[in-house]
Order: C-alpha cells, then sequence, then structure tokens
C-alpha cells in the first residue's frame, strides 16, 4: 500500500488530496488512513470510497444549495492578492487560505443539530429494507 499526493489543480477542493494505491485489503486501507493521519496530527483525514469526479461533483451541489462559499462577515484581509481581482474577493474559493470560510460556513448550518435530527430526514446507518 502507498499513498500519493494528487497535485492535479482543482478549485474544488481547499485541501490536499490523497490518492491510497495498491490496496488489497480492508487491513490496506486503514493502515494507509492511519499513515496520513499521523503524518499530518494537526489536520483532519478524511476517506472516501468514492470516485474523485463524482465525489467532486456532488460536493459542488452541496456547496451551491447551502451558499458554503458566502464570504459575508468574514475578515478577508488575510487573504493572498490571488483571491482577489481588481481589490475585490473573486466570489468563489480557490486556495487553502480560504477553507475557514467553508469550515466556518458548514459548522453554522451544523450548530444545533443532533443525530436524531438527520435521522427524522430518512438518514441512517442501516439499510431496514427486507430481503
Amino acid at each position: 500500500m502507498e499513498y500519493t499526493l494528487i497535485t492535479t489543480h482543482s478549485e474544488q477542493f481547499l485541501c490536499d488530496r490523497y490518492q491510497l494505491n495498491h490496496i488489497d485489503n480492508h487491513e490496506d486501507l486503514i493502515a494507509g488512513y492511519l499513515q496520513l493521519a499521523e503524518k499530518h496530527p494537526d489536520h483532519r483525514v478524511l476517506l472516501t470510497l468514492d470516485d474523485i469526479d463524482q465525489a467532486g461533483y456532488t460536493s459542488m451541489h452541496t456547496k451551491h444549495k447551502h451558499d458554503l462559499d458566502d464570504t459575508a462577515d468574514y475578515d478577508l484581509s488575510s487573504l493572498g492578492p490571488d483571491c482577489f481581482e481588481d481589490g475585490e474577493h473573486q466570489g468563489y474559493l480557490t486556495s487553502k487560505d480560504e477553507f475557514f470560510i467553508r469550515e466556518g460556513n458548514f459548522r453554522k448550518h451544523c450548530d444545533g443539530v443532533s443525530l436524531e435530527d438527520l435521522y427524522k430526514k430518512g438518514i441512517n446507518l442501516f439499510d431496514d429494507t427486507p430481503d
């Protein structure tokens, strides 16, 4: 098992992306996850088995639906010049430095939401469909 940093540019992602390779079993998958988590102790490692392009497309819909890139009420003075055009913020997020905006907006949507609230919306951990 090995992991490689994905270096292709994508405006969909505001964080580093890695691809795990040569995975033969569940243990290899967990080992790769643990290696990345150990290498980056100050970061959160998310693991998905989804096709990366499909995951990006789906998350783009969620990002727009919930306005996760809204910059209102955020101090943008720490952002680099590549985030601005003619002195104005571009209006969409393209750099790691802007991650705090998307994270903050996500957290606003999570405030006061419980796991039980998600169950009420039909999200569950088990498939209760009869065979």
